[in-house]
């Protein structure tokens, strides 16, 4: 088999824009589900009375899928790097121990708030 230079960057872009088309897709589908039940996705994360971050979220993850779509998706790909970070951030502050819905997101998300190495 013999490539050429050619073929095997276009084979590496056609990668790239598989990823970029797939986290696209999710970052739709997650900007959906934050839009339409934030209720759904504080209650499970017990965050409740966030609902309003949850739908700013929501809208973030829409633009940024929309972006992830188009002809240049790097952009929206580093946009959706960094609202993981502020998402990331967000997550951290349930945690603290003033919100009551502490043992509830522990409970039902555990790998999340555990280090690996402590999980059974």
């Amino acid at each position: 088999m013999n490539y050429s230079h050619s073929s095997v960057a276009s084979s590496s872009m056609a990668t790239s824009d598989r990823l970029a088309r797939g986290l696209g897709y999710f970052s739709l589908g997650l900007g959906l589900l934050e839009l339409a039940s934030p209720r759904l996705v504080t209650r499970s994360l017990g965050m409740e009375g966030t609902e309003a971050l949850v739908r700013a979220a929501g809208a973030r993850e829409i633009l940024t899928g929309l972006g992830a779509l188009g002809v240049n998706p790097t952009p929206a790909i580093w946009g959706r790097v960094a609202g993981d970070a502020l998402d990331l951030a967000t997550l951290a502050s349930g945690l603290s121990a003033d919100n009551p819905g502490r043992a509830t997101s522990r409970r039902r998300w555990p790998w999340c708030w555990a280090p690996p190495w402590s999980m059974p």
